[in-house]
């Protein structure tokens, strides 16, 4: 049995979509806010112009600085229609970035079918 007192620890009423956009909106650290992208879309479109703010104001400075935490796995992460600046698309666009995005697409194809899941 679970003394009563306990019981707030375990159950939330903030849905998920919630959760995480309070998560983007209320971390101060970038690479935390940046854990926006591993999410599902849909969870954080309410926060979309907000994220595409950030984002835009944010990626200068970490090509600039080289943010170790930016490697190419998070980079390919970033929806191309996020990045304003043509020239920052391109610069993180990579190579290396092309080659993860080509792979995460052909690894969601169903096979046979030709359709994306």
């Amino acid at each position: 049995n679970m003394k009563k007192g306990y019981w707030g620890t375990f159950f939330s009423f903030i849905t998920g979509d919630r959760y995480i956009q309070d998560g983007f909106l209320n971390h101060s650290e970038d690479n935390l806010k940046f854990n926006v992208f591993e999410c599902n879309h849909n969870k954080w479109k309410r926060v979309e112009p907000q994220v595409k703010s950030w984002l835009n104001d944010r990626l200068p400075i970490w090509l600039e600085t080289e943010a170790d935490w930016l490697n190419a796995a998070q980079k390919a992460m970033i929806p191309d229609d996020m990045v304003s600046d043509p020239a920052i698309l391109a610069a993180i666009r990579g190579k290396e970035v092309v080659a993860i995005v080509e792979k995460r697409r052909t690894l969601t194809i169903v096979p046979g079918l030709g359709l994306g899941v």
